[in-house]
């Protein structure tokens, strides 16, 4: 029991040693320097002379270890309050930028909706010709490449129709350089093709499209929109505001309206505005926090918690420096 008693009291000496002169330097480093010091030098002459129990070190050593982690823990506090709620403000934030995300989206659409119906209501023409060049430019697509094309187009961009030959031996020597030349010339030969294609299909198109009887009456293009599909979902600028075929379409109709857009809009935006709040509740909630947690840390436990648990650290090294030396356990020859 003796042995136990020297080690508390080597770490309670050390542990009052290190209050003392926290008390004294008003928490300055000095005094951690001074003890730190002080103990190496201790513990050093009392492993020469008069050396700890082991046993005794190691279960004191761990018992004030376990009084360091909780001293060091409740001294992280205001640290970890600060951590917390600003993770949490971190994920209302997100929520904030999705919401204001959305929002922008919907007043987009309201915009473009509105303002392309507006005009197409004052300029019917003129939006009826430009649905129908969109049309156009929607057909046009059907004029594609054909398959000779298409594998030229392949080739020239350097992929290798080519399977392995299994069981074939590899071209080699002179073979194997004129193998190489003729699939170069095969390639470029390829890319040539290939490029008088895209030439021929740009071509064809732009003629198409040119050619195409633009229409002046929504009845002209109406059954186009209705059946043709994908047309319906092809975006068209009218009067600077980008909408579907299909909203177009159900503007001449008479069919076309923003209430189901503008009430998810309103909706969108009373969900930002309670985003905004929550933004600013957990601000402000995280600033009071933080400052009751700054107050309790100066409470006379969060003292002992934040200027007496290093001193815990010191003590245990210098339990360890002076426990008697480990002795060596004689091998078996």
């Amino acid at each position: 029991m003796i042995h136990y008693r020297n080690c508390i009291a080597f770490v309670a000496v050390i542990l009052g040693m290190g209050a003392l002169l926290t008390a004294l330097f008003g928490g300055s480093p000095t005094a951690l320097v001074i003890v730190a010091v002080s103990v190496f030098v201790a513990s050093l002459a009392i492993s020469k002379t008069n050396p700890l129990n082991g046993e005794a070190v190691d279960r004191t050593y761990y018992t004030s270890a376990m009084l360091g982690a909780c001293l060091y823990f409740y001294a992280q506090s205001v640290e970890r309050t600060e951590f917390l709620g600003y993770r949490d403000l971190a994920e209302l934030r997100s929520q904030l930028e999705d919401s204001q995300s959305t929002v922008d989206r919907l007043e987009i659409d309201v915009e473009n909706g509105t303002g392309a119906a507006r005009f197409i209501r004052e300029n019917e023409e003129q939006s009826v010709r430009e649905i129908s060049r969109e049309i156009a430019e929607f057909r046009s697509l059907q004029i594609k490449m054909n398959a000779a094309e298409l594998d030229a187009c392949l080739i020239g961009s350097g992929f290798d129709f080519g399977a392995t030959d299994f069981g074939l031996d590899e071209p080699s020597g002179v073979d194997a350089i004129i193998d190489d030349h003729q699939k170069e010339m095969e390639r470029v030969f390829a890319q040539q093709m290939c490029s008088a294609a895209r030439t021929r299909i740009e071509q064809e198109r732009a003629i198409f499209v040119e050619n195409y009887p633009l229409a002046t009456r929504f009845g002209d293009i109406e059954q186009t929109v209705l059946k043709e599909s994908g047309i319906s979902q092809r975006l068209v600028r009218l009067g600077g505001y980008s909408v579907t075929i299909g909203t177009a379409s159900a503007v001449f109709s008479g069919e076309f309206s923003m209430a189901e857009h503008i009430t998810a809009l309103e909706e969108a935006q009373t969900v930002l505005n309670q985003k905004i709040d929550d933004v600013r509740s957990k601000s402000g909630e995280i600033t009071d926090e933080i400052e009751k947690e700054k107050e309790r840390s100066a409470s006379t436990i969060g003292q002992i918690a934040l200027f007496i648990w290093p001193y815990v650290l010191i003590a245990l090294l210098g339990l360890k420096l002076s426990r008697a030396p480990r002795k060596n356990t004689p091998q078996l020859g």
